[in-house]
C-alpha cells in the first residue's frame, strides 16, 4: 500500500486603519499577511512491491516541504470636496506586496525494512532539490471622480505599476483612463416621457491597462546564448 502523509498550515492576517485628518480629508491604509507552510511524506515500502523479487527489493521515500510568505500594504488619501453644484472624490496612494515562495524534497532510498522508511539517516542513498521564488510589485495611482447631481459623471486616473516578473528596463509602466457617462433617465422630462424605463445611462471610457501574470522570471526565457564563427570555429555556446 502506497499512501502520502501532509499537513498545511496557514495563517491569514488583515487590518484597516483609517484616521481622519480633516473634515474633508482622511487617511486610510489595508494591510494583510499570511504564510503558509506544507509538509507531506510519500513512502514506497517493500510490502507495496512484487513478492516475487522480494529479495532485492527496497524501499524508498520523499520527503517533501514547502511555503509561502507575502505582505501587502496599501496607503491612500481620501477626499471630498463640492463643486460647481457637484462634489469631486480624490484618491491619491500606492501599493506594495512582496511573495516569497520556496519547496524543498529530499528522496531516500535502499531501506531494507519498512519500519525505517521515515529516517533518511538510515537511507543507503539520498538526494534532494530545492527551488525558491520572489516576487514583488508596487504601484502609485491617482484618481478623481466628479459627481454632478447624481445624473452626469466624470473620471480621470492615473497610475505606475511596477513588477519584478518584468526583465531590467521594462519592470515600471504607466496607465491612465478618462470616463464620462450620463444617467439620462435622472432627467425630470425623460421620467414623464418615457415611466417604464427605470435606468438608462450612455457612458464613453478611454485608457490603457496591463497586468503581470506572466509567472515569476518568465522574462528569462527570452534570453538565448550568444555565438559566433570566426576563422572557421564557433565561440562561446551555439543556440
Amino acid at each position: 500500500l502506497q499512501s502520502t502523509q501532509g499537513e498545511i498550515k496557514t495563517l491569514n492576517s488583515g487590518a484597516t486603519l483609517t484616521y481622519q485628518i480633516l473634515p474633508v480629508l482622511k487617511f486610510i491604509t489595508n494591510a494583510g499577511l499570511s504564510n503558509v507552510e506544507g509538509e507531506s511524506f510519500r513512502p514506497f515500502p517493500i510490502s507495496s512491491m512484487d513478492p516475487a523479487t522480494s529479495a532485492s527489493n527496497r524501499g524508498s521515500a520523499v520527503f517533501f516541504e514547502t511555503s509561502q510568505n507575502s505582505v501587502s500594504v496599501e496607503p491612500f488619501f481620501s477626499s471630498t470636496i463640492n463643486v460647481l453644484r457637484g462634489k469631486v472624490d480624490f484618491v491619491i496612494g500606492g501599493s506594495y506586496q512582496s511573495q516569497i515562495s520556496g519547496s524543498k524534497s529530499i528522496s531516500s532510498s535502499g531501506y531494507t525494512s519498512d519500519a525505517l522508511l521515515k529516517s533518511m539517516q538510515l537511507a543507503t542513498y539520498t538526494s534532494g532539490a530545492n527551488f525558491s521564488l520572489e516576487y514583488k510589485y508596487s504601484a502609485l495611482f491617482a484618481r478623481a471622480t466628479y459627481n454632478y447631481g447624481g445624473k452626469v459623471l466624470a473620471n480621470l486616473s492615473f497610475r505606475r505599476d511596477g513588477s519584478s516578473r518584468f526583465g531590467p528596463g521594462y519592470q515600471f509602466g504607466n496607465f491612465g483612463s478618462i470616463g464620462l457617462a450620463y444617467i439620462f433617465t435622472k432627467e425630470t422630462f425623460f421620467e414623464r416621457k418615457v415611466p417604464g424605463l427605470s435606468f438608462g445611462k450612455l457612458r464613453f471610457s478611454y485608457g490603457t491597462s496591463g497586468h503581470d501574470g506572466i509567472g515569476d522570471y518568465r522574462y528569462r526565457e527570452f534570453y538565448q546564448p550568444a555565438w559566433e564563427l570566426s576563422n572557421g570555429t564557433y565561440r562561446g555556446t551555439r543556440p
